[in-house]
């Protein structure tokens, strides 16, 4: 039998503000986990992503750190900046209000605001591996105050190559400390952390329910960022028929997407966290009675819906992890119904798609938004549909007269007359008939970043520097695959890297000049597709091979085969 959140030991106002995020009885890993954490124990916990584990490791860590401390006496270890922010705000969620200072800290952003954090005092710190150690190495942070310490998706981060780094923060923590490692698979490097860096730890393995279930179609559409209120527009016009909860990452986001779709004649409204919880709950219930099908929302603020008619769930911004997209995509499909999760998909964001696949172990199948032609279609259907409905009224009997009168009087066919007829009555509906070029038009491929294509957005040739990396076409390596990894192993935005050419046996990756630097410094190590890859620096005479082809003029080519006969 379950137990309560209030069984486990938890103090009342940390059961306060869970339970107005909504959450009603833990789940297997926090019943388990919570207890062992909250008396001292280290523990290893073996899960899957959309557990729970978060709140089964924050929870211990809010009720028992002292707040009064000006120095760290928490350590969050994450894989990647998104899942890094994700955990720093679900505690500060947790917090509600109590005076403990979270920071969060990840590559491709300035020291010198992490640094000032740190002067001022910070309880938590959540952060990436490689941002962590650059900060000890520059006497920013320091450790040995520290008591806890939280690794998150542990295998993940072997994965990615940063389990070095992992081991290196660990030695320089109190030996002391409580510890805390959670990992979906346990492979032998992360079990070696176990026993060399953890004291007798509790090992808690919990069967959790499948991620993406059968009854959850689960679907991706590719579109640009600024076509994204069209393409939610049509959907929830084309095949919305209850309710949906439509997610984007930001408050403001959420406010104004809201204020889009009413001004487009679509009600819904906005639950964000800005939000008094009287205001939140009157959405939900205007959402439960059906006086609104549409609920623009964001990941903290919608925990606490439960509405069986939601039929769709739709990721207008993608979420930053995968154990939010479950979370999400959870909120349709309940009591036994059908339910569609739909994720729109920017071109830089391929990748991130592919990650959340391979993590969650599902194919996301690719969809596309209705055209302008099949809603028309659809409008002129309904439209349709009524007038045959009201042929028999009382009110056409009424006006059959003056519709006698008009024929005689424009001498005009009945088929004439009702074709005009139409054309005001379609414009009053607002059903648009004229061809116009339609900016969502269906493509079968996924947009991305073409081969040899540098990202001019934010990208600054002049301080441009190359690294090397030794894997290339041989090793089946994409230009995607490369996009991801480096951008990850540098935790810094896709539209940062420059060009990337992928040769036979390594790739030349353009990088900021204060970014590359350091990881050539440093001989990171990268994973790519499973295999380690070292980082080297371009040398000045290293560049890539031209190839000849015979697309070049044919007097190239004649030089070159005399020269070959000469010698």
């Amino acid at each position: 039998m379950t137990k309560s959140f209030a069984e486990l030991g938890l103090r009342e106002e940390i059961l306060n503000a869970i339970s107005l995020l909504g959450f009603s009885e833990p789940t297997a890993i926090q019943e388990r986990c919570i207890p062992s954490l909250l008396e001292g124990k280290d523990i290893i916990g073996k899960a899957r992503t959309g557990s729970g584990k978060t709140a089964a490791f924050a929870l211990p860590i809010i009720q028992r750190v002292n707040i009064k401390s000006r120095k760290p006496k928490a350590l969050i270890l994450a894989p990647t900046r998104e899942l890094a922010l994700q955990v720093s705000d679900a505690i500060t969620s947790f917090c509600s209000g109590q005076p403990i200072r979270i920071l969060s800290i990840y590559g491709g952003t300035p020291y010198r605001p992490q640094f000032d954090a740190f002067k001022r005092g910070v309880s938590i710190v959540v952060g990436t591996p490689g941002r962590i150690l650059d900060l000890i190495n520059k006497g920013g942070l320091i450790l040995e105050d520290v008591e806890y310490v939280v690794l998150d998706e542990a295998d993940e981060m072997l994965r990615m190559g940063f389990i070095d780094d992992v081991e290196m923060i660990l030695s320089k923590t109190n030996p002391n400390r409580q510890t805390a490692l959670f990992s979906a698979t346990m492979p032998p490097p992360i079990r070696k952390i176990g026993t060399k860096f953890m004291r007798s730890p509790v090992e808690i393995e919990v069967d959790g329910k499948r991620l993406s279930t059968d009854h959850i179609s689960q679907k991706w559409i590719s579109v640009q960022q600024r076509n994204k209120a069209e393409a939610l527009h049509r959907i929830l016009e084309s095949w919305v028929q209850d309710a949906a909860l439509i997610f984007t990452r930001t408050r403001q986001g959420c406010a104004e997407l809201a204020d889009i779709l009413t001004e487009r004649g679509l009600i819904a409204d906005a639950l964000h966290g800005d939000m008094g919880q009287e205001a939140r709950e009157r959405v939900i219930k205007r959402l439960r009675q059906n006086k609104i099908r549409f609920v623009v929302a964001t990941d903290v603020a919608a925990r606490g819906i439960d509405v069986n008619h939601i039929s769709h769930v739709i990721n207008f911004d993608l979420s930053n992890d995968p154990e939010s997209y479950v979370h999400r995509i959870g909120r349709t499909g309940r009591a036994g119904r059908d339910g569609t999760a739909i994720s729109f998909i920017t071109p830089s964001e391929n990748q991130k798609l592919r990650y959340f696949e391979r993590k969650l172990k599902v194919k996301i199948e690719q969809a596309f938004a209705p055209t302008r032609n099949e809603i028309t279609q659809q409008r002129w259907s309904a439209l349709k549909e009524e007038i045959l409905l009201k042929s028999d009224s009382d009110i056409a009997k009424r006006i059959d007269s003056w519709t006698t009168q008009l024929l005689e009087e424009s001498q005009l066919l009945p088929r004439d007359v009702c074709s005009l007829l139409l054309q005001e009555i379609l414009l009053l509906k607002g059903i648009d008939i004229e061809e116009k070029p339609d900016i969502l038009a269906k493509s079968g491929k996924r947009e991305g970043k073409k081969k040899g294509a540098k990202n001019k957005s934010n990208f600054d040739e002049r301080n441009e520097q190359d690294i090397v990396l030794n894997i290339g076409r041989r090793d089946g390596i994409e230009v995607g695959d490369v996009l991801w990894a480096v951008s990850t192993l540098a935790e810094i935005n896709s539209n940062m890297i420059g060009k990337i050419k992928v040769m036979d046996r390594k790739c030349f990756v353009g990088l900021p000049r204060d970014i590359a630097q350091p990881l050539i410094e440093a001989k990171r190590q990268i994973a790519i597709r499973g295999k380690e890859v070292s980082v080297f620096e371009k040398m000045g005479s290293e560049k890539p091979k031209r190839r000849f082809t015979s697309n070049q003029p044919p007097s190239y080519r004649s030089k070159r085969r005399g020269a070959k006969k000469r010698r």
